[in-house]
């Protein structure tokens, strides 16, 4: 039977055997930067690789708006001392016993006031936050995210906090407790401060959870909302802002969705991403560092590496909250979609082509073994036992990244072309 002691022996040796095989890993990691940028989806929350870039996206917006507010200051000097001038004249006009209207010159700055200078005013406002919009919606378009993404990553945020037990309140206040410095030059307060959520973000989490039908983690977040919103709002007497009045009518919809579940005795299926990543597939003849690691692999397994024996190596970046859920890397019968040449999988070889600060480990939990994410490291396990059935022990998962970005290679081993360096057992259950 595969044994705990067996995934961790596989485990150890495969530690072991980093050495030998850091060189390959490394630029194999390189080799993914212009070899496979992972343009297979629309959507940035699912790749860490995508999030990274908006930082630069973000610069750029920022650079320009500077340049907008810059400019747009001397626009709207210029039209207060317009405005100043125009209402001078105005009180002037306005007093009978002297009306600058019925002077020549009065008249005249009047009439040219309202027919031109007015207009010049009001475009020297408009039109550069009408060029402003343009220029946003033109050299922005594709790059930015999308309501899906801000669905999702906060759909994270709920994963995160339910997996590892994490604090609302601490998560709210930027006090997570991760062992994590992003930035040497700023201070601890300054960072915890960029990392404060507001009372709108923490609704908007709240929502997310509401509509993913996991009314628990609503109501929580719903209450923590509340609260945001009695100690930042001035008390009025008998009155509701509109923002807890939204608060309430989705805290009462999860009160009472989550009590009918409950009664029923049949709770509501939450809606969730199985793998939350963004792949791409490399052939040996795409690069002879792709051809190398597969070769290595074969010397390190013993196994048949050759492309009429493996499927191509899978490259993944794992995204915000990123995980794999439990899963086994061998089809059923049911499902099996490879002809009886290349077989099922029989074993996957899996690499950490980096490391992440927390989070992201590989689980077998039937066996109770966890793998946590090492830079360059291998995992070995099988698939299959010897006599070809399933083998329920590889039962695994990715957990959910909480900081860092994850990038991993798959090789998947398949039973074609392995049959004498495998060989069938006698026992159906080994």
């Amino acid at each position: 039977m595969y044994s705990k002691s067996h995934v961790e022996a596989l485990y150890r040796s495969a530690m072991r055997k980093k050495m030998d095989v850091v060189t390959v890993f490394v630029s194999l990691s390189w080799l993914l930067l212009w070899l496979c940028p992972l343009k297979v989806s629309s959507e940035m929350y699912s790749s860490m690789s995508r999030l990274e870039k908006l930082v630069a996206v973000e610069e750029k917006l920022v650079e320009m708006s500077k340049e907008f507010l810059k400019e747009e200051k001397h626009r709207l000097q210029s039209l207060e001392s317009f405005v100043e001038t125009a209402e001078q004249q105005l009180q002037m006009s306005m007093n009978k016993s002297m009306s600058l209207v019925h002077h020549p010159v009065g008249a005249y700055l009047l009439v040219k006031r309202l027919s031109s200078d007015w207009l010049q005013q009001v475009k020297s406002v408009y039109q550069p936050l009408t060029d402003y919009v343009n220029r946003y919606n033109s050299e922005y378009h594709g790059q930015l995210p999308t309501a899906e993404d801000a669905h999702w990553s906060a759909h994270a945020i709920l994963r995160l906090q339910e997996v590892y037990q994490l604090d609302i309140r601490n998560i709210i206040s930027g006090q997570m407790e991760l062992g994590l410095k992003t930035n040497d030059n700023v201070s601890a307060s300054a960072e915890q401060n960029a990392l404060r959520l507001k009372r709108g973000d923490v609704f908007e989490i709240a929502k997310g959870a509401y509509r993913n039908n996991d009314y628990s983690s609503a109501i929580k977040w719903l209450n923590e909302s509340l609260q945001m919103m009695e100690e930042e709002e001035e008390p009025v007497k008998n009155k509701e802002t509109p923002a807890e009045g939204d608060a309430l009518q989705y805290l009462g919809y999860s009160l009472y969705k989550m009590f009918r579940s409950r009664i029923g005795n049949s709770i509501s299926e939450v809606e969730s991403h199985i793998r939350i990543s963004q792949q791409a597939w490399l052939h040996d003849k795409d690069d002879e560092v792709v051809a190398r690691v597969s070769r290595r692999i074969g010397l390190f397994t013993g196994l048949n590496t050759s492309p009429t024996s493996t499927e191509l190596l899978q490259v993944l970046n794992y995204g915000l909250g990123g995980q794999y859920e439990p899963h086994h890397d061998y089809m059923t019968a049911e499902e099996k979609m490879w002809g009886t040449i290349l077989g099922n999988r029989m074993a996957t070889f899996l690499l950490y082509l980096n490391g992440v600060t927390a989070g992201g480990a590989t689980v077998f939990p039937v066996v109770n073994v966890t793998v946590p994410v090492v830079k360059n490291a291998g995992l070995l396990f099988m698939d299959l036992l010897r006599s070809g059935r399933g083998d329920e022990n590889s039962l695994h998962a990715g957990c959910p990244v909480v900081i860092g970005s994850k990038w991993i290679a798959n090789k998947w081993i398949h039973e074609g072309g392995n049959e004498f360096r495998r060989k069938c057992g006698l026992n159906p259950n080994e």
